[in-house]
C-alpha cells in the first residue's frame, strides 16, 4: 500500500492497516507533508519555560519579508499522544508562506504527561507569545491561534480558558474534538481505548470529575471563544465535532465561520494531494485577515 492510500485509509477510519504500525504511518506524514514546502525565511528552537519534568521549547517559523508579520500560535494535533513541531514544519510553512510568523509550542504529552499538562502548556505558549512575540518580528495585535484535531481541542480550551480570549483575534479549528466524551468512542483507537481505564489521556482517577470542565470539552466554553473559523472534511470521523461547536458558537451569537470540505478525510492540512489542502489554508487566512 503507498503512502496516499494508506494515509486516507487511516485518516476516514482512524484504523491502522494490517502490518502497518504507529511509527510506520507517522513517517508516512512526515514523508508526504515534507515533500516541497514552501520557502522560509528560518526555522529556529526557542525554549519558553524550563519544568521539572519538562522543558517548554518552540519551533519559530518566519517569512521571508520584511515584518513585523501576523503572528500564528499552532498547537498540533497527534492525540494528545504523539506529535511535534518537527512533524508539522510544512503546515508552519504553509502559514509562513501567507504572511505569519509561527510558533509551534512542543507542548506536553500523555501517557507519561497525561491532563493537564499540555493544556497548561499552551496556555504559557500564548501568554510566552504575548510578551515575546514583538522581539521576533511579530505583531501581536494580528494574533491567531491555531490547532488541529487534538490541537483545536488544545487550542480553543487555552483561550477560552485563559486570559487571552481578547489577545487572540481569531481561533483557527481544523477537524476538532470539542467534546472530549462524546468523541470517545471514534479517537479510541488513537488514545489506548474508548473506555476509562484504556484511554491515555486523562489519569483514570479523574475520568468522571471532569465531564463539565471545559479545559478538557472546550464547547462549554464556546461563549468565550474570539471571532472562530472551522474546517473539517466531509469523511472524517470527527465531522459531527466540528458540526457541533460550530452551532454552538453560532447560538451565541458569536462569529463563526464554517467550512465542510467535500471527500475529504481527517488531517488534509498534513495530506497536499487532498483537495481540501490548499482551500483550508487559503480560507482560513482569508477569515484571520477579516479580523485584522
Amino acid at each position: 500500500m503507498d503512502d496516499h492510500a494508506m494515509l486516507t485509509r487511516y485518516s476516514e477510519t482512524f484504523e491502522l492497516p494490517p502490518g502497518v504500525g504507529l511509527r510506520d504511518l507517522l513517517a508516512a506524514f512526515e514523508r508526504v507533508s515534507d515533500a516541497n514546502p514552501p520557502a522560509v525565511a528560518a526555522i529556529d528552537e526557542i525554549i519558553m519555560a524550563e519544568r521539572v519534568s519538562w522543558t517548554l521549547n518552540a519551533e519559530i517559523t518566519t517569512p521571508i519579508g520584511m515584518g513585523p508579520h501576523p503572528i500564528a500560535l499552532y498547537i498540533h494535533g497527534g492525540g494528545w499522544t504523539t506529535g511535534t513541531p518537527r512533524g508539522y514544519r510544512r503546515v508552519a510553512a504553509e502559514f509562513a508562506a501567507r504572511g505569519y510568523l509561527v510558533v509551534a509550542p512542543n507542548y506536553r504529552r500523555a501517557p507519561r504527561h497525561r491532563f493537564p499538562g499540555g493544556f497548561d502548556d499552551c496556555r504559557t505558549a500564548i501568554d510566552w507569545v504575548l510578551t515575546h512575540g514583538p522581539g521576533l518580528g511579530g505583531d501581536i495585535d494580528r494574533m491567531v491561534v491555531v490547532g488541529d484535531s487534538a490541537g483545536a481541542n488544545l487550542a480553543a480550551a487555552a483561550v477560552a480558558c485563559g486570559q487571552c480570549a481578547q489577545a487572540a483575534r481569531a481561533i483557527l479549528l481544523f477537524y476538532g474534538i470539542f467534546d472530549f466524551y462524546q468523541a470517545l468512542p471514534v479517537i479510541g483507537p488513537i488514545i489506548g481505548g474508548p473506555t476509562r481505564d484504556e484511554q491515555l489521556y486523562l489519569h483514570v482517577d479523574d475520568f468522571d470529575s471532569l465531564r463539565a470542565d471545559p479545559r478538557l470539552n472546550p464547547i462549554l466554553a464556546a461563549d468565550r471563544l474570539p471571532p472562530a473559523f472551522l474546517a473539517v472534511g466531509s469523511r472524517d470521523p470527527l465531522l459531527l465535532q466540528s458540526r457541533q461547536m460550530a452551532a454552538a458558537i453560532s447560538r451565541l451569537g458569536r462569529s463563526v465561520e464554517s467550512h465542510v470540505y467535500d471527500a475529504s478525510p481527517h488531517g488534509f492540512l498534513q495530506l497536499p494531494f487532498t483537495s481540501s489542502f490548499t482551500a483550508g489554508y487559503d480560507a482560513a487566512d482569508r477569515f484571520a485577515r477579516s479580523q485584522f
